[in-house]
């Protein structure tokens, strides 16, 4: 048999077992996301977060994670691996059983625990912006109507009492929201989700905003670090994560579109991987301050970007961070015209790593993980699943 015989015949045999491990793959996805969907709604919603380790309790931002997944698989094509509709009926009677506005033609959510000076039931942009994202998809999916109270009393709230400040951006005045009323900070990932819905009410003539949203976008896009991405969390801070560079990302991407380019994309999701897994944040300092941060701690590396000294954490993804990154990367294949092979492999490499853990993080019951987990995966099989060629 000829040499290049063998290596058709070897070719032809590696494809066959990458296809297989594929379905393989895309199958036990199928599954997962039905068990996680049915554990989720037995609980009623409920149950603990790495903020609230002892007391179970009902967390709004895991219900809009929760419905905007069951929003994308309500389409006809994907009936076949759950019946949505009474699992929508369920999550919305439950958003507006904890809604916690105080006045009726608003809607609006918390964090659902204390954390630093927000209360637990103070409203905030993030988790609102979080809940009114699924309840447009919702309406896309023509599961509820364009007057539904929910979807427009939320977009009422998210452009009538979203606090914060206005600020000058290359001569124009544009409208900066806070992240609650009682935590005065600007959160690049909170103000982009928030962004992010008040543009898709636009584009689909739900609830014209007063505010310049795509001028937000660049606003925050003028903030990309080249090669690392943002310093969002927390004024002052020097951290990046990974859930809140995919939250920006996601609404950046969709608002201006190749205005914010893809390879910035790529390096902003490339910095996080390390030796085929993904590190959960890094600190990005200046050379003493890196050294000082490198010496006290065993579990950092050094690297430089740029003239940024990087110290990255040897923590392996937290759950819904994997989650989130699994469904912005299965948006980005779809969308992308140069890099969608790329995109795919991560997407596949990413899934791979999500089937291991899910076990153990259903067994964790905490709600905010599972949600961003099941919405990575819905994403996944949404944009790529059975249409996976990686061969």
């Amino acid at each position: 048999m000829s040499l290049k015989l063998i290596n058709k015949y070897t070719k032809g045999i590696y494809n066959l077992f990458v296809k297989l491990r594929k379905n393989f793959a895309n199958n036990k996805a199928k599954k997962y996301i039905k068990s996680i969907i049915e554990y989720y709604d037995a609980q009623g919603g409920f149950g603990y977060d790495q903020y609230s380790l002892n007391i179970k309790r009902y967390h709004p931002m895991a219900e809009g994670k929760y419905l905007l997944a069951l929003g994308k698989l309500s389409k006809a094509s994907l009936h076949s691996i759950i019946d949505t509709d009474e699992l929508i009926i369920n999550s919305l009677a439950r958003l507006n059983k904890y809604n916690i506005s105080l006045q009726k033609e608003y809607k609006c959510w918390g964090l659902g625990f204390s954390y630093k000076a927000i209360e637990e039931k103070e409203p905030t942009i993030v988790t609102t912006a979080i809940i009114t994202n699924s309840l447009i998809e919702l309406y896309l999916q023509g599961k509820i109507s364009k007057e539904d109270d929910l979807l427009q009393g939320a977009l009422k709230w998210l452009d009538d009492f979203a606090y914060g400040i206005t600020c000058n951006d290359n001569n124009e005045k544009i409208f900066i929201p806070y992240y609650s009323f009682s935590a005065n900070e600007i959160v690049l990932n909170s103000i982009s989700l928030w962004a992010l819905v008040l543009y898709k009410s636009q584009i689909h003539n739900i609830l014209i905003s007063k505010h310049d949203v795509k001028s937000v976008a660049r606003w925050i896009a003028s903030k990309y670090i080249t090669g690392i991405g943002w310093m969002d969390f927390e004024a002052g801070s020097k951290r990046i994560d990974l859930l809140h560079q995919c939250y920006i990302l996601t609404s950046l991407r969709e608002i201006l579109g190749n205005e914010f380019e893809e390879d910035n994309c790529i390096d902003a999701i490339n910095i996080f991987s390390s030796f085929g897994k993904f590190i959960d944040k890094f600190d990005a300092f200046d050379k003493k301050s890196a050294v000082l941060t490198f010496i006290k701690s065993k579990h950092v590396y050094l690297n430089k970007i740029g003239s940024y000294d990087i110290v990255k954490y040897a923590a392996e993804a937290r759950a819904w961070s994997y989650g989130e990154l699994l469904s912005f990367i299965s948006i980005e294949m779809k969308r992308s015209k140069q890099y969608s092979r790329y995109w795919q492999v991560l997407a596949n490499r990413i899934l791979e790593i999500l089937l291991k853990y899910i076990p153990k993080w259903i067994s964790n019951n905490r709600p905010r993980d599972l949600m961003h987990i099941l919405n990575g995966l819905v994403s996944y099989y949404v944009n790529i699943g059975d249409k996976n060629d990686e061969c």
